[in-house]
């Protein structure tokens, strides 16, 4: 059986901002501290992000479709390439991302990342593990970013 995280946070912003904010580039590489971003905001548009200190041989890449894509409401990246110096990822899996932005007040909304897919296997564990630490971490980063307070990143 799949595992899968699901993680929130509340963010003193309107949803329109969130939702803006998980696609532009611009701001993908601040709150997500990558090193590049390409978004073809669309259904079956494309998400990638690079991190890493050299644009041309960067240290992981993800690249996923985006869908269900709901303007101020989430949408899911379903992952179709992850690739990381260190090299591929030890296991088989079709894995996504969904975010989802609930509004809890007129200046407040709950953001959602849900990821699920991974395998129940222990040599999916580290990678599981590292998604748990790194959705923790970006939560707080993109609720900076919306609530800006980006000097702090």
């Amino acid at each position: 059986m799949p595992r899968e995280i699901i993680q929130e946070i509340e963010i003193n912003q309107v949803p329109q901002y969130i939702f803006d904010a998980l696609l532009n580039p611009s701001a993908i590489t601040t709150w997500w501290q990558a090193k590049t971003a390409i978004v073809i905001k669309k259904n079956d548009g494309i998400y990638a992000v690079s991190w890493g200190t050299d644009i041309d041989d960067p240290d992981y890449v993800t690249v996923s479709i985006i869908r269900n894509l709901v303007s101020q409401k989430g949408f899911s990246l379903e992952y179709s390439s992850y690739e990381a110096k260190t090299g591929k990822l030890p296991f088989e899996a079709k894995m996504y991302v969904h975010f989802t932005i609930i509004p809890t007040s007129k200046t407040t909304s709950k953001l959602e990342v849900k990821q699920t897919g991974f395998p129940d296997d222990p040599i999916a564990d580290d990678y599981f593990k590292g998604c748990n630490t790194g959705w923790n971490l970006v939560l707080g980063t993109i609720k900076k970013y919306c609530e800006g307070l980006n000097n702090s990143l």
